[in-house]
């Protein structure tokens, strides 16, 4: 309600033209002000067959600009992998920097003979222990029993279903019964090179070791060394080229020296070279210059790998081929996976290969999670 006071204070405004000149030019600008959507009818909301929108916050949103930003970083760091590994001459750079650093050739040559003292007295240590254990092994060779019994029956067997299933359980059963020896066999494998790092850690403890830079460059290569003998140790194990009586995988003489042989190669590659990498950047080796090193070392690996899958495609192939006789639905499935089995061992070198060289945290996950999605 109004009251009548205030009705005599509106009628004297409006009597009065300046006042009511003032009063209208202010209403004139607060209707400019006003936005024109105001106005504007609100749309009903539709129903039925409404279309789906993504919540800005929503899960499928989420996922989307994840996948995104994982596909973008992704590319762009397997780009710069590339260029640090085309671009020869900033990888050449950085040696000739790194070698011509004052005090460089100083910091190598103390390590170098630091590195041949640890070295050579713990490889000599080592080499007498294996001559001390070698007797031991001829005998656990001597007491596997006759040589090659399972291999020599499947040799001359034909290749029929019932015959392979006998002969697995023949030598599922004989290896069941020398397993104690594989273990001690093992055991004498892993113990020249257990007293090599033991003597290593010794030396390290001298004034040899007082530099704590040179002792953490000598540990990477005792380490990368290490490293190696075990593999190589855990490799005889399952394949054991020299002593087909102790052999876990079922291989003939030839495979089992091929097998071998490829490990060798790559961890030798692998372990080394990531070292060596290593001990160039504790030296003052820069950071783009060890990135690339890494990287290089990785894809000599891989084709190294490449190179043995194409190399023995033929005999895992035939080992995945069913037998003859075998027909049907798993059968088809088989020959197809022998036929292109190396093609996948190639793809999936090839996607191992990238996450190493985009040098991410967890880069081969994250590229087996994009080949997922993709």
């Amino acid at each position: 309600t109004v009251t009548p006071a205030q009705a005599q204070q509106a009628l004297g405004l409006l009597q009065d033209a300046q006042k009511r000149n003032q009063l209208i030019e202010t209403l004139q600008t607060i209707a400019k002000a006003a936005p024109a959507s105001a106005s504007a009818p609100v749309p009903a909301p539709t129903t039925g067959t409404a279309a789906k929108t993504l919540l800005p916050n929503g899960l499928g949103a989420q996922l989307m600009r994840q996948s995104s930003a994982w596909i973008g970083s992704a590319v762009a760091e397997i780009v710069a992998a590339s260029k640090t590994l085309t671009h020869s001459r900033a990888l050449t750079r950085s040696l000739v920097q790194f070698l011509s650093a004052p005090g460089t050739r100083v910091l190598l040559v103390d390590a170098a003979w630091r590195l041949v003292v640890v070295l050579g007295c713990a490889g000599l240590v080592e080499w007498l222990v294996w001559r001390l254990v070698q007797r031991s092994v001829r005998w656990l060779e001597a007491a596997a029993g006759a040589a090659g019994a399972v291999e020599a029956e499947e040799e001359e067997t034909p290749a029929g279903a019932t015959e392979h299933s006998r002969l697995r359980l023949l030598h599922a059963h004989v290896l069941a019964g020398r397993l104690p020896l594989i273990a001690a066999r093992l055991f004498l494998d892993l113990l020249p090179a257990a007293v090599f790092f033991g003597v290593a850690l010794l030396l390290l403890g001298t004034p040899i070791g007082a530099n704590d830079l040179m002792r953490l460059a000598i540990l990477t290569v005792v380490n990368a060394y290490l490293f190696t003998r075990i593999v190589l140790c855990l490799t005889r194990l399952l394949v054991a080229p020299r002593q087909p009586r102790l052999r876990l995988w079922r291989l003939r003489d030839q495979a089992a020296r091929q097998v071998e042989r490829w490990v060798r190669r790559v961890v030798i590659v692998l372990a080394f070279g990531v070292a060596l990498a290593q001990v160039a950047y504790l030296l003052g080796l820069s950071k783009p210059g060890h990135d690339a090193l890494v990287r290089l070392v990785g894809l000599i690996a891989a084709v190294l790998l490449v190179a043995a899958v194409l190399r023995c495609r033929r005999p895992v192939a035939a080992r995945l081929r069913p037998p003859g006789e075998a027909t049907g639905a798993g059968a088809a499935l088989r020959n197809l996976i022998a036929s292109a089995w190396h093609y996948l061992a190639i793809i999936a070198l090839a996607a191992l290969w990238i996450g190493w060289a985009i040098a991410i945290r967890n880069g081969t996950a994250r590229v087996v999670l994009l080949a997922a999605e993709t």
